[in-house]
This record gives structure tokens, sequence and C-alpha cells, in this order.
């Protein structure tokens, strides 16, 4: 057996998906989708949408993969753990949103967004670019300095879908043009 190094893993993974591509589009499209329902909808009720979009978002994105034909890595791949772990990373940081959306639902897509770049930061050593550095840095950053330069909170509530999405399907067609075919 030849042992593999973590970049050639690394590498895998990246082919496999083509750098992470149905996940960026998939995440986008539903979340331009939960900034349009805080037009809508009531707050409380666009703010769950947000926390939840990721329940149509990952499956979508699944089925996306297969339609285009990817496949898994390889069940040699030891860094399969890892990758696992950083795509559930958000979901030990729902409690924050989850307290956030009980004290003020008008702020549960800002505290969303900065998860979100929480758990796009990884991807970047993981996929290899610096795409996921700067999307993580955009979508965690920008609707909160929004907040901080004084724009009128229902204003940044209904921005952040249409700047996570956008942000996400930019990251997309980046990624997309960037990563290597199989």
């Amino acid at each position: 057996m030849t042992m593999r190094t973590t970049v050639y893993e690394r590498d895998e993974a990246r082919t496999a998906n083509r750098g992470g591509f149905s996940f960026l589009l998939m995440h986008g499209v539903t979340s331009i989708a939960a900034g349009a329902s805080t037009f809508l909808l009531p707050v409380e009720t666009a703010a769950l949408l947000f926390m939840l979009q990721g329940v149509l978002a990952f499956p979508a994105s699944l089925l996306l993969e297969r339609a285009l034909g990817y496949r898994m890595v390889s069940s040699t791949n030891t860094l399969q753990p890892l990758f696992i772990q950083v795509a559930s990373i958000q979901l030990l940081a729902l409690p924050a949103v989850i307290v956030v959306y009980a004290l003020e639902p008008l702020y549960t897509p800002v505290a969303f967004a900065a998860v979100g770049g929480a758990h796009f930061l990884p991807y970047a050593w993981l996929q290899r670019t610096p795409i996921y550095g700067v999307l993580a840095v955009v979508i965690a950053v920008l609707p909160y300095s929004l907040l901080l330069l004084g724009i009128e909170a229902t204003v940044v509530f209904h921005a952040t879908g249409f700047i996570l999405g956008a942000s996400l399907l930019l990251a997309s067609a980046a990624v997309w043009v960037t990563a290597p075919r199989r």
C-alpha cells in the first residue's frame, strides 16, 4: 500500500465534487428565497426560513451532485471524518442562532450569516482555494457591518438573504471555473 498525502486527499475531494459547486449553488438559491420571504412573511416566519433553508438546500445539493455525475471520495481517504465534521460544524452553532431568534427574530439572518461564514472558512484549506476564505469573510462580516454603520435593522433583515445568495452564487461560479474537472 502506498502512502497518500494530505494534498492528494484534498485534491481528490476537490475533484470529486468540483470544489463544492453544487452546495454553493443550491445554498445561494435558497438564501435568495429566504431573503425574498422577508418581504412576504411575518418577521418570525421569515427568520425561521433562514434557519431551515439548509433542510432544502442540502438534499438538493446532493441530488445536483449526482445529476452532474460527481462521485464520493474514496473510502481510503483519511480526511473523510474531517470533511464530515466541517460540513456539520454549523449545527453546533445553531443554538446561538436560536437564542438570537428568541431574543429578536429581526437579527436572525445576521446571526445565521455569521455562522455561515464560520462554516465556510475551513473550506479554504480543504478545497485548496481562497474563494472560500473570501466568501466566509464577506458573508460573516457584511450584514453585521451594515448594522454597525447604522443601517436600519429591518433593511438589513431584508438585505441579508440577498447578500448571502449573491455571494454564494458568485462563489459557485468562481469554483466552477477554477476547480479541476475529473
